[in-house]
């Protein structure tokens, strides 16, 4: 039998992508530490990989896989690390904003990225755009069968991640970087 959170090998056209690496250490080291943050909460590897399951799983169940972007606005925590790795394990990639920045700086990023979906803690506050799929609290439980969730195969070429620039010299321009 193997781990719920075993990963296929890498094949010649499409892999395990980003969330391939840090499924090698929930397998190795399930019980160390993966995230901390200064207030001292943190997360092991097993947590993290079931917390990531949970997002990619929902993910996928609103039409979000290989090739989509998912804005992501979350604050700086162990959950926002749940969030990118949920994205990537569904295939997809994330679009990370600020949640301090202005209102037209968030919308126009997602516009430009043509989202598909955007996770958020507060839906309250999610404006316009596309589907808002609320982040699960901390405190929330993982649904059943989270640790077994898919992880997508990924092209190396497949983006993984888009930043954008501070548009100090105009516009700001989305960066797409591959999983490898």
């Amino acid at each position: 039998m193997s781990e719920p959170w075993h990963v296929p090998s890498r094949t010649a056209r499409t892999g395990p992508g980003v969330h391939g690496l840090v499924a090698r250490h929930v397998t190795a080291t399930p019980a160390a530490c993966a995230v901390r943050d200064t207030a001292g909460r943190e997360l092991t590897y097993a947590q993290l990989w079931e917390r990531s399951g949970a997002v990619a799983a929902r993910l996928e169940s609103s039409g979000i896989g290989r090739g989509a972007r998912v804005a992501v606005r979350l604050e700086r925590t162990p959950e926002l690390v749940v969030a990118l790795l949920g994205v990537l394990r569904a295939g997809a990639a994330y679009v990370p904003l600020d949640p301090y920045a202005p209102r037209e700086r968030q919308d126009s990023v997602v516009r430009d990225c043509r989202a598909e979906a955007l996770l958020v803690t507060d839906p309250g506050r999610a404006g316009d755009g596309p589907p808002v799929l609320p982040m699960p609290g901390p405190d929330t439980d993982p649904a059943p069968g989270a640790a077994t969730a898919p992880s997508r195969a990924v092209a190396p070429e497949d983006t993984a991640f888009i930043g954008y620039t501070s548009g100090s010299t105009g516009r700001p321009k989305g960066v797409m970087l591959s999983h490898l």
